[in-house]
């Protein structure tokens, strides 16, 4: 048998019920206490649909999360290119400053030679 634990409109103790029973009395007062059992499961139809909104509020929440950490990685990966591509056109000067270094010493030889 579920028990349910409800309040004492009288002193605001506790009450164990048998959640068949429409009457309890409280231990402490010895009031008479009617249960509305139909407002009970409206509150229990209320509740499962706030916890299925929360449910819902977290997962977007979630999908947001993942959404930014998603532009975070392009954006990542972007300046990582940006990086590579700025190393590479590094490389491609210093062999074109060699090969020109090497190009003007050859002509300054050839000039002495003839």
């Amino acid at each position: 048998m579920k028990v349910e634990s409800i309040k004492c409109p009288n002193c605001g103790s506790s009450i164990n019920q048998p959640c068949d029973r429409e009457f309890t009395i409280c231990e402490y007062c010895g009031c008479q206490v009617k249960v509305d059992i139909e407002k009970d499961n409206r509150m229990l139809e209320n509740k499962q649909f706030e916890d299925e909104a929360e449910e819902k509020t977290f997962s977007d929440k979630y999908l947001q999360i993942d959404e930014l950490k998603l532009k975070e990685d392009a954006d990542c990966k972007e300046k990582h290119r940006l990086i590579v591509d700025i190393f590479e056109y590094a490389i491609i000067a210093i062999i074109l400053i060699v090969l020109i270094g090497m190009f003007v010493r050859l002509f300054e030889l050839y000039l002495i030679i003839y």
